[in-house]
């Protein structure tokens, strides 16, 4: 529901229109208007004009983000590095919508715990990919990697929805990578 006002200085009747995206919504003459965005970015548009023809307008710009964003699947890989005994782990994280369709330039992040350490960020790219890397480790043993957050400009991460189709190999939010 949005709300506006206005008024004529002189004190004469005033007439409201609506617009969304530059459109006239038809029937919207009053100064509340309820009206049923899609997913996206919007701008909507209150024009009051008085009896002398002058008008005033204001626009609002509105973000309808979707719900469901979430992990199709985690894989880990161990990445040598400068000689046998360093290496990394690599997550491969896929991100979906509720639909099943990817999720680009959604940005992920997550905790390395266990031989690694700190912090990976990444963004998806066009088939909502990424590879995140550990640091760089000299001792073998299991490195893990739990999805923290992920942010879009449309989409609302459910971690709820998390997955992964390969048994056994993550619940969909953690992944351990052995060496």
């Amino acid at each position: 529901i949005l709300s506006g006002s206005g008024s004529d200085p002189e004190g004469s009747a005033v007439q409201f229109q609506w617009y969304i995206d530059g459109v006239a919504i038809e029937n919207a003459t009053d100064a509340t208007l309820t009206y049923d965005f899609s997913i996206g970015i919007h701008t909507a548009t209150l024009l009051v004009a008085d009896v002398d023809g002058m008008t005033g307008s204001d626009d609002a710009t509105i973000v309808v983000r979707a719900t469901g964003m979430h992990v199709a699947d985690l894989d880990g890989a161990v990445s040598a590095k400068g000689g046998s005994s360093q290496w990394a782990a690599l997550v491969t994280v896929t991100i979906v919508d509720r639909s099943g369709s990817p999720v680009s330039a959604a940005t992920v992040t997550g905790t390395w715990t266990g031989v690694a350490s700190g912090a990976g960020t990444g963004t998806t790219n066009v088939d909502g990919v990424v590879t995140l890397s550990s640091n760089t480790m000299k001792t073998r043993g299991t490195a893990t990697f739990t999805v923290d957050n992920m942010t879009h400009s449309v989409f609302i991460y459910d971690s709820t929805l998390n997955t992964d189709p390969d048994a056994g190999d993550s619940n969909g939010t953690t992944i351990t990578i052995n060496r």
